[in-house]
């Protein structure tokens, strides 16, 4: 979905089987590591032009499912079998990205 004079998702993704920290304002504890075997997917979507966090982005990965950013912009998939996968970003407003 591309709309005329949509501002492009800036997508950062941190990948990694480690602890994840939430914005400093929600004061959540971080997720448990993945079992054996498993890995836990993390990220963060921004506005490419303000870098400021997009809530309520839908992030579908390939195979998996999807994940909706909260108010920070971050989103999550735990306990996912390691490879290669395909995200993809969208939100109204904005034009889809797949990477």
């Amino acid at each position: 979905m591309i709309k005329k004079g949509a501002v492009v998702l800036g997508v950062s993704v941190l990948v990694s089987g480690l602890l994840f920290w939430l914005n400093k304002k929600t004061k959540a504890a971080p997720p448990q590591p993945p079992p054996p075997g498993l890995a836990n997917l993390y990220g963060k979507v921004t506005d490419a032009s303000t870098n400021q966090p997009i809530a309520g982005v839908q992030v579908t990965l390939g195979g998996i499912g999807q994940a909706i950013t909260n108010p920070a912009g971050n989103y999550a998939f735990l306990n996912i079998t390691p490879g290669n996968y395909f995200a993809t970003f969208s939100k109204a407003g904005y034009q889809e990205v797949t990477m």
